[in-house]
């Protein structure tokens, strides 16, 4: 598998992340992290087990998988862990990417991609 943080499709979804980012609640970062890998399918895991903060959405490890699994009752495959853990920890790269894209103006703050 490649390098996640390089591979991330991250133009689209920038200016959602920068906005989520820069906002003063934390509602929605997991899900706007997990929509950025394709696997939004667990945010309501992620949620329901209280993980929707910058600091713990950039440092998960399989101890706190296996507690958002426990505590939603929502089972998280083997291949979508391993997708979570490698962008847990570029999630601090990929978040000032989206701000330099949203403050370059490649993006708007709703995640649209402005046309040339």
């Amino acid at each position: 598998m490649g390098n996640t943080c390089c591979s991330l499709e991250t133009t689209l979804t920038a200016g959602r992340e920068a906005a989520g980012s820069l906002a003063t609640s934390t509602d929605g970062l997991a899900r706007l992290f997990l929509e950025n890998i394709g696997l939004d399918v667990y945010a309501v895991a992620f949620e329901l087990a209280g993980y929707d903060t910058q600091q713990q959405l950039s440092c998960l490890t399989e101890e706190d998988l296996n507690r958002i699994q426990w505590q939603s009752r929502i089972p998280i495959l083997p291949a979508h862990r391993q997708r979570i853990l490698e962008a847990s920890r570029c999630y601090p790269a990929l978040q000032v990417s989206h701000l330099l894209l949203l403050l370059a103006g490649v993006v708007s703050a709703a995640g649209v991609q402005l046309s040339p």
